[in-house]
């Protein structure tokens, strides 16, 4: 390519990053780019460039287009093209050089000094503003037919001066680049969808000037704009630059977009049109910001601004929340395996519609590699250590019961110790929780009790197993799970856990694909193969485990938590409404030292694609009633998930003859995840859904995390419903204590 041979045709200007004196392009080249494309989107829909007045230009570029104040000399709007279906990777080359853009002068256009040079008015010691890209570097990154050097062209011109905006440097590297990380990374992984990116920035009515001449924004925005089926859907974000760089706090309700990463705020686009002047009337007729805050528009006083969901996939779907409307119908994926990593369909319907609980499309599940202790042992010889040494890897952690998702509605919780099990007493927590499990009628209710360990089990004879509480980790199996007979009035408990593998939990934070950990509530299964990735990329398939999917295999849509910026779940972390597969299945270690999980429900010991299946996963599945290597795919199971911090409270209430006070029974009352009832009911209108069944579903899941995370204190959420939280906000969603 031509401008490999431009890249060090002229000494760099200044440090790490510098200006170089000439374009990597001429004029003349410059001047046949097309920039943005009005039909981009396809489906007849046609976004046309704003005009262009008084000092205003525009100038295009490969695959995106900047208008110009030659007044202010800096860009107002940018518009890019976005592919995420064929986008490619360009690395970035070090240091960053940018370049002045030949078609204008120099003093209609920023320069080196402007993000290099200190300004006294502002900070004698250093400049706080750097070169930010309103154009992500990455952004326009795809070739055309024809034309296999359009990706690279494209992040090269990302590079003009033009389009370079004085970012505080925190802001730029950090929030603003979280945001952009946000919609970039789901529309080239995950939808695969093209879309139209506008950014621009916030002025006040007379800005601060930077060196006497260049005027500092105060606020950034974005726009993502993308199809619906034949129609146009957009949604709107407003960051600002950071306290102590500009003067004053900007009025506005502050939400978090990505745990701790940063802060943006949703904004209708006809405020940014309002605050720009640019016409925007396009993408405001198709906000979807409405959509978004009508699931709120029922809380009163309490209620925040709507929290920004953290995956742009939850973002693009939101038009699918249509008052009186069902979602439509997801297409299945052409594949499982390899195929679907590199084949999700760019149709963007195959996102998961907001109100929608089941989907056919790409979870973790299918990015996941199971480990084994065949592996382990491997791994463990070529390094000359043992295989328990091998497994080792404690940069995970578990967080503390006041910031767990699990137990900071319990506080102060008890002190862990050895409590009897019995099958009244999981029949309590049903009840205390509106937990519906009558639906499994004859069939045993699987249970899984996170951080607890067995003591004794002598079901057999004494209808009771003695467990003790504790608490779980990321390394060895630390929980329980259980087979309840209901009928029988029996309870069978095996070791395993509940909580995704070190591995996952760093696989998340490095790469965004496979890692969550599944809430407390009542979830639904069927019984089929859990299938995940050989490291060649092949489907590894093995027979009679219980799936999160319904009868006719889609996805069960749920809501996981996901930790971005550690290593440890908590109450601070995201939440991600989506279809991760989390099945149950044996850890593939025939002893407690080890396990593989994504976050799905694992049992300890072993089983192949041959349907071979042993130690106390064969025990577990036999106590549930699958006899043979494949049970009977596609049966239905109910499987209850809560602490073992939950069931010592439940045995205690129990043992001390306090099954009847409504007080000691308060400690227990819960809505979560699968909860169902006429206290759902009103939990529902409280929140103003626009679906209201009664059924603790995703959607409702994610409102209520939402209205929790605006709530003191701010940003911490672990959807779960409890009497205190009902009685500080006086909504009366427990009508009683006692039911």
């Amino acid at each position: 390519m031509a401008q490999e041979n431009r890249a060090d045709e002229v000494a760099v200007q200044g440090g790490l990053e510098g200006v170089r004196s000439t374009s990597p392009f001429s004029e003349e080249e410059l001047n046949t780019r097309t920039g943005h494309r009005p039909d981009f989107l396809g489906g007849g829909i046609t976004l046309p460039l704003p005009d262009a007045g008084g000092t205003q230009i525009w100038l295009h570029y490969t695959h995106f287009s900047i208008l110009m104040d030659r007044a202010r000399r800096q860009a107002l709007l940018t518009v890019v093209d976005i592919d995420g279906a064929k986008w490619v990777n360009i690395k970035r080359r070090k240091p960053d050089v940018w370049y002045p853009d030949p078609r204008l002068k120099n003093d209609e256009q920023p320069e080196r000094d402007f993000f290099q040079k200190a300004d006294p008015s502002f900070n004698p010691a250093r400049n706080d503003f750097g070169f930010g890209h309103l154009v992500r570097r990455q952004d326009p990154n795809y070739d055309e037919p024809g034309d296999d050097e359009a990706a690279e062209r494209s992040e090269y011109e990302t590079f003009y001066l033009t389009n370079a905006s004085p970012q505080a440097e925190s802001l730029n590297s950090g929030p603003w680049n979280t945001l952009e990380d946000i919609v970039l990374d789901d529309l080239k992984k995950t939808l695969r969808i093209p879309a139209v990116v506008l950014t621009g920035p916030i002025f006040d009515k007379k800005p601060p000037l930077l060196h006497g001449v260049f005027p500092i924004p105060r606020d950034y925005w974005k726009i993502v704009a993308w199809r619906s089926g034949n129609e146009l859907a957009a949604v709107g974000w407003r960051q600002r630059q950071p306290d102590g760089v500009m003067p004053d706090a900007l009025e506005s309700v502050s939400v978090p977009f990505d745990g701790k990463a940063g802060e943006a705020w949703l904004i209708p686009i006809e405020e940014i049109a309002a605050l720009t002047g640019l016409d925007l009337a396009l993408y405001a007729a198709a906000d979807t910001y409405r959509m978004r805050v009508l699931a709120l528009e029922g809380v009163e006083a309490a209620a925040p601004a709507f929290p920004l969901p953290v995956r742009a996939s939850d973002l693009l779907m939101a038009e699918t929340l249509l008052l009186g409307d069902d979602p439509p119908t997801p297409a299945p994926l052409p594949a499982r395996g390899l195929a679907a990593r590199m084949e999700v369909s760019s149709d963007p319907t195959a996102g998961i519609p907001v109100m929608a609980e089941t989907w056919s499309g790409p979870g973790d599940e299918d990015y996941w590699t199971d480990i084994t202790e065949d592996d382990v042992a491997a791994a463990a010889a070529a390094e000359g250590s043992t295989l328990e040494s091998a497994g080792a890897a404690p940069t995970v952690s578990w967080a503390a019961d006041a910031d767990s998702i699990d137990h900071a509605h319990l506080v102060p919780t008890p002190a862990s110790g050895a409590f009897s099990l019995r099958a009244e007493d999981l029949d309590l927590l049903a009840a205390l929780n509106d937990l519906p499990v009558d639906e499994a009628g004859d069939t045993p209710v699987l249970f899984g009790l996170r951080g607890c360990a067995i003591i004794m089990d002598h079901n057999q004879s004494a209808g009771e197993v003695t467990l003790r509480d504790r608490r779980p980790d990321h390394l060895a199996p630390r929980c329980v799970l259980g087979v309840w007979n209901r009928r029988a009035g029996s309870v069978h408990v095996f070791p395993g856990s509940t909580v995704p593998d070190r591995r996952a939990v760093v696989s998340w934070k490095a790469s965004r694909r496979s890692g969550n950990l599944l809430p407390t509530g009542l979830y639904r299964y069927v019984v089929g193969p859990h299938a995940t990735l050989r490291k060649d990329g092949t489907l590894n398939s093995r027979p009679g485990c219980f799936l999160l999917r319904n009868a006719s295999g889609d996805k069960r849509v749920v809501v996981v938590r996901r930790s971005n910026d550690d290593l440890a779940y908590d109450l601070a972390d995201m939440t991600d409404r989506t279809a991760p597969g989390d099945n149950i299945h044996p850890t593939f270690f025939l002893q407690p030292t080890d396990f593989s999980s994504f976050g799905c429900q694992t049992v300890v010991g072993t089983a192949d694609s041959g349907g071979n299946h042993k130690g106390a996963w064969a025990e577990f599945r036999a106590a549930a009633g699958l006899q043979d290597k494949e049970g009977t795919p596609g049966k239905p199971y109910l499987y209850m998930l809560l602490t073992g911090t939950e069931a010592m409270l439940a045995s205690a209430l129990r043992r001390n003859g306090l099954l009847g006070d409504i007080q000691a029974r308060r400690a227990l009352r819960r809505l979560r995840f699968g909860s169902k009832g006429d206290a759902v009911l009103r939990l529902q209108a409280r929140l103003g859904l626009p679906k209201r069944d009664g059924d603790f579903g995703s959607f409702t899941a994610e409102s209520l995390n939402a209205l929790q995370r605006g709530l003191p204190p701010k940003n911490r959420c672990d959807g779960i419903w409890t009497p205190d939280l009902d009685a500080a906000l006086g909504w009366g969603v427990f009508s009683s204590f006692g039911v």
